[in-house]
């Protein structure tokens, strides 16, 4: 932990203005300790209270609404790298994943038209320090929504292998991973 909390501070990922730009090389020491990014990203979350978004698109100081004006973001490091590197740029079904993960319901992703841009080998996860004006839809999940502009804390690279749960590409009837 202290590890953690070390990596925090040396790359200012507390921060409440201002955005931090994390390097592959700060990644890479910091997978050398023994921990993940998705350890650093739950800590984040568990210990600073900070949001996260995932997505391959590189930002610059705020994350901007989609076209209903929402920002979406997660309580869960698993959530915001599969964002970062699964597109959800599919036809009706596309992704299906649970709102709530637990013990019974674990996080696995199912694919329906997969195609040769759904998943990449980079993204990015983004920061949010910021929490006001979020709201927890569907209460209890790991999905959190604002409207508006979000300013960004921190942008942290991330890589496929990053992601380390069951994909499984239902159209093609196969586990990918």
């Amino acid at each position: 932990m202290d590890e953690l909390n070390e990596f925090i501070r040396d790359n200012r990922l507390d921060r409440e203005s201002g955005i931090s730009i994390v390097s592959e090389e700060d990644i890479s020491q910091l997978r050398s300790t023994g921990y993940s990014v998705e350890d650093l990203l739950d800590h984040l979350n568990e210990h600073y209270q900070s949001l996260l978004h995932g997505s391959r698109t590189e930002f610059n100081n705020h994350l901007k609404p989609n076209e209903e004006g929402r920002v979406f973001s997660t309580d869960s490091g698993a959530i915001a790298l599969l964002k970062a590197v699964i597109s959800n740029e599919l036809p009706f079904p596309g992704l299906k994943y649970p709102y709530f993960i637990d013990g019974r319901n674990p996080l696995v992703v199912k694919i329906h038209g997969i195609n040769d841009e759904t998943i990449g080998e980079k993204g990015f996860v983004y920061v949010l320090n910021q929490r006001q004006g979020f709201t927890n839809d569907p209460t209890g999940s790991w999905q959190y929504i604002k409207r508006g502009e979000t300013p960004i804390a921190a942008r942290i690279p991330v890589k496929r292998s990053d992601f380390a749960y069951p994909i499984i590409d239902v159209t093609n009837s196969r586990i990918i991973q």
